[in-house]
Formats: structure tokens, C-alpha cells, sequence
């Protein structure tokens, strides 16, 4: 499931558990007590239900995260091994000069594998000049880079803080009303009440 999706599953269990709160609430037939423990089940119930949906937001988001992650650098299969080596070599560079100089090099070999693997450690390390540079050379490649960068800025590792801000409210759960109890009688002692 697509992870938005999940985030209106969300808010409409907010919006579900608020409706639900103020039936309660208007319910005359119910004493102070009966309403405060009707409440408390509904309460626990949907804070349990918030709970299970941000479960599966967050391996929603990192399946989607994932499957970016494969389209922007896995090699094909026949180049595992050479891409392979190719992220030690890139991995002992240290600065954002040598990696692009180790993709200038892969392009005029027309090695995919050493420029991917430099490209791989330039996004880790947030050398986004380097990526540049790999776009210009690999402009094909370079739309999954992109695409992984976009995710990533609106809902991943690089989020601003208002988008973090924006998140925060979009996977708030239920709040808890004030008739909250903490220890809620079993359904047999409430039923009278």
C-alpha cells in the first residue's frame, strides 16, 4: 500500500475516534462514569489502531525508499561484481574532487559501474556537485537519482524542518480526552453504568 494512503487511514481514524468522542459525549443515557469509560475504551482502541498505521506508514515509506534506492544505483546483474569493486575504489576517495574525476574517467571508459558507484557514495555523503556532474555525463541514469533525491527531500533523510513539522501533524494520533481513565473497568462492571 502507498504510503499516502496510509496517512488518510490516519487522519480518518482521528477523525473517526473525535466523532465517536462526541456521541459519547451526548449520550444522555450514560452517567459521568459510563461516558468516562466508554471513552477510555474508544480512546485505547484507536490509539492502538494509530499505532498499527504508523507501523505500515513506516515500512511503507522505506519499501518505497527502497525500491528508489535499486532503480537510482543497482547495477545489472551481470555487473555485480564490478560494481562492486567499483564502491571500494570510491569509498577510499575522501573528497567530492575525486569522485567526479573517477566519473569523468568512467565516462570516457565507458564504465557505468564506476561512475554509479561514485555517483552511490557522492548522494551518502551529500556531494550533490558531484551528482551534477554524473547527471551530465549519465543523464539517463541520473533520473532515478533524482527521482531517490526527491523522495528523500519530501518525505525522507532530507526533509526540512518544516516538512519533518508537516509529517509530525499528518501521523499525530488521537488525542486523549480529558475523561481518560487510566485503568478501565472490565466490560461486565461498565455494562451497568
Amino acid at each position: 500500500m502507498d504510503f499516502t494512503d496510509i496517512l488518510k487511514k490516519i487522519d480518518a481514524n482521528r477523525r473517526n475516534f473525535a466523532a465517536n468522542v462526541e456521541r459519547i459525549r451526548a449520550d444522555k443515557s450514560l452517567s459521568d462514569m459510563g461516558r468516562a469509560v466508554k471513552i477510555s475504551r474508544a480512546y485505547n482502541a484507536a490509539a492502538e489502531r494509530h499505532q498499527a498505521l504508523m507501523g505500515e506508514y513506516k515500512a511503507a515509506k522505506a519499501e518505497a525508499r527502497q525500491a528508489l534506492l535499486k532503480d537510482a544505483f543497482s547495477p545489472p546483474s551481470s555487473s555485480i561484481e564490478a560494481f562492486s569493486a567499483a564502491l571500494v575504489r570510491a569509498d577510499s576517495i575522501k573528497d567530492a574532487h575525486g569522485l567526479t574525476r573517477m566519473i569523468e574517467l568512467a565516462a570516457v571508459a565507458g564504465d557505468k559501474n564506476s561512475a554509479l558507484a561514485a555517483a552511490f557514495r557522492a548522494y551518502e555523503r551529500g556531494t550533490y556537485g558531484v551528482l551534477d556532474r554524473f547527471g551530465e555525463k549519465f543523464p539517463a541514469e541520473a533520473y532515478f537519482i533524482n527521482k531517490l533525491f526527491e523522495f528523500d527531500v519530501n518525505h525522507g533523510e532530507k526533509m526540512s524542518h518544516s516538512a519533518r513539522f508537516d509529517e509530525k501533524i499528518q501521523t499525530t494520533g488521537p488525542g486523549r480526552p480529558p475523561e481518560y481513565m487510566n485503568a478501565v473497568p472490565p466490560e461486565d462492571e461498565a455494562a451497568g453504568q
